[in-house]
């Protein structure tokens, strides 16, 4: 599953930046075991113009989306390009786990 999210924001990319990190936390160890608190919207990272996103939802799950792209400048401010992926490891276990069974 590869979609792609264009959003455009007439903000500069140090205000989106800072906007983002006012919601994001970073992931829990072992992806946390208790709900999050109630201000924070996502999990995830923010470094330079690459941003990393998913939702806070406790426990673990390798089926969990992230939200993977970059925040670039436009004419009229700023588009953060997102795309939706899995964890890596999940298409090669269900290509090797449907084949044996």
């Amino acid at each position: 599953m590869r979609s792609v999210i264009d959003l455009d924001v007439p903000l500069s990319p140090d205000e989106v930046r800072n906007r983002l990190a006012a919601v994001v936390a970073p992931v829990p160890f072992l992806g946390g075991i208790s709900a999050p608190k109630p201000h924070i919207l996502f999990w995830g990272t923010l470094t330079g113009d690459r941003v990393a996103l998913r939702l806070p939802e406790p426990g673990r799950n390798s089926f969990r989306a992230w939200l993977r792209g970059t925040l670039t400048t436009t004419a009229g401010g700023s588009r953060l390009s997102l795309r939706v992926t899995r964890f890596a490891f999940v298409p090669v276990f269900m290509g090797v786990w449907l084949l044996l069974v």
